[in-house]
């Protein structure tokens, strides 16, 4: 599998002009490039897949993963985009969790002056040399270990933010509760000496009640679930 950033339109185009894999190639590109008429009559004919962008398109996860079966190789762009300034955008969770299912070596295509020579907002290509840098990113085994790492780094985060919720709840939350039902009630004593009967704040007073019984019974549960961890 190559993974690569997506400077360009042209990004697998300059990817395939230097790709030094004999075997069947597939890239994964937005099916709206397919009708680009220029270039979309070359994406089929070279086997491109078409994914839907910003949605989970699984027809075309299954294509990607019959590919890698099939022992072919996969180009496809994390990022889900092209670059607005020759930057990389943020690559989705989701993209780790694929590569370790295809149980395959990845390999990490960066290119370099291909924004500067195909600008996003301009149609034209500026002259100017673009070079493709591979680099063999992590074997089978090494994306078995960097994934054991990211899991066990979320893992501790979510105990944390657990923890400093269970803080939070206990000394903010809860007596910041209880001390609006206190008042609350010396309110609603104080109508009824007067001769006052106020419906809405009884009901109100009746709410927080079963939610702070019911928030103290979610922190109880967390911390028992953080306790036999």
């Amino acid at each position: 599998i190559i993974i690569s950033d997506h400077a360009s339109l042209d990004s697998f185009l300059n990817i395939l002009k230097g790709l030094p894999i004999p075997k069947k190639i597939h890239a994964v590109i937005g099916d709206m490039h397919f009708r680009r008429p220029k270039v979309g009559s070359l994406f089929n004919m070279v086997k491109c897949l078409g994914i839907r962008p910003y949605v989970t398109d699984a027809p075309a996860l299954r294509n990607m993963i019959k590919a890698v079966q099939l022992g072919h190789s996969l180009v496809f762009f994390p990022e889900g985009m092209y670059s607005f300034c020759g930057l990389t955008h943020p690559i989705p969770p989701a993209t780790i969790k694929f590569l370790k299912k295809m149980h395959t070596d990845v390999v990490l295509a960066l290119a370099n002056g291909e924004f500067l020579a195909t600008p996003r907002f301009q149609k034209d290509h500026k002259s100017g040399p673009v070079e493709i840098t591979f680099t063999h990113l992590f074997t089978k085994a090494e994306l078995e270990s960097r994934s054991e790492i990211l899991y066990e780094t979320y893992s501790k985060t979510i105990n944390i933010e657990a923890n400093c919720l269970v803080e939070m709840v206990r000394r903010q939350i809860i007596p910041a509760e209880i001390t609006f039902m206190n008042e609350m009630s010396s309110t609603i004593v104080n109508a009824d000496k007067a001769g006052f009967s106020l419906k809405t704040p009884r009901k109100l007073l009746i709410q927080v009640d079963s939610l702070v019984d019911e928030v103290s019974k979610l922190v109880d549960e967390l911390e028992r679930r953080e306790g036999d961890k």
